[in-house]
């Protein structure tokens, strides 16, 4: 049996060129879940810049501090944190 991961705290994410996500407490989101089926590219909390292919509910395990307008397809993310 897969024991899933907990969080404790979400904020929706808007896509952003130069916005950053929200920290809270001091810490950037752990985990990015897609609410639709495209290309997310996300600037990772170590300024490393990368492109990923996600499937509608997948959540992805990253640190990252902004979800980029550009380039991204789709809408809908939840910013993911443990603090």
């Amino acid at each position: 049996m897969q024991i899933l991961d907990t969080y404790t705290a979400f904020r929706t994410v808007t896509k952003s060129d130069t916005a950053d996500v929200g920290q809270i407490d001091g810490h950037y989101p752990v985990a990015l879940q897609c609410g639709e089926t495209g290309v997310v590219r996300v600037i990772g909390a170590d300024n490393f810049d990368v492109v990923f292919t996600v499937a509608v509910g997948q959540i992805l395990p990253i640190t990252f501090k902004r979800v980029m307008s550009s380039t991204t397809a789709g809408t809908l993310f939840v910013a993911l944190y443990k603090i």
